[in-house]
């Protein structure tokens, strides 16, 4: 009797060991995000002395050595906007929206500061460069 009753515990113990193996493997895995990558990221003002768009997009390493997610991508992007482009993400809707991506935001800022110049003028300019003095 006490023999029988001894299997019954063990087999209720290896169930509830299974149970426990399905649970924590179902999970999943705690991934810390590392933040102090901030502020390795430049500010982004927009202007054609400062650093280009694509330069600011090494936002996107510093995220996948961060392990951030895109609400932390674009959270951390707002953040380093200065002057008119603060202004002007402050104001544009459609990158406020819950469903806006890295690839919709960067889009949205590359319209907004593309060269609207025509390769003409570029070629004139080359043309008339002279070498100022020393």
């Amino acid at each position: 009797m006490a023999e029988v009753r001894l299997r019954e515990e063990l087999a209720e113990s290896k169930a509830e060991v299974q149970r426990s193996r399905e649970r924590s493997s179902t999970g999943m895995p705690t991934a810390h995000k590392e933040l102090s990558l901030v502020s390795v990221i430049p500010k982004w003002s927009g202007a054609d002395t400062g650093i280009t768009l694509e330069e600011f997009s090494s936002i996107e390493g510093s995220s996948k050595i961060g392990r951030w997610e895109c609400p932390d991508l674009l959270q951390v992007a707002s953040l380093k906007l200065t002057e008119g482009e603060k202004l002007f993400y402050s104001t544009c809707p459609e990158i406020h929206s819950e469903k806006v991506t890295w690839e919709t935001f960067k889009e949205v800022f590359r319209e907004r500061n593309k060269d609207v110049r025509t390769d003409q003028f570029h070629f004139m300019t080359l043309q008339t460069a002279r070498q100022g003095k020393n």
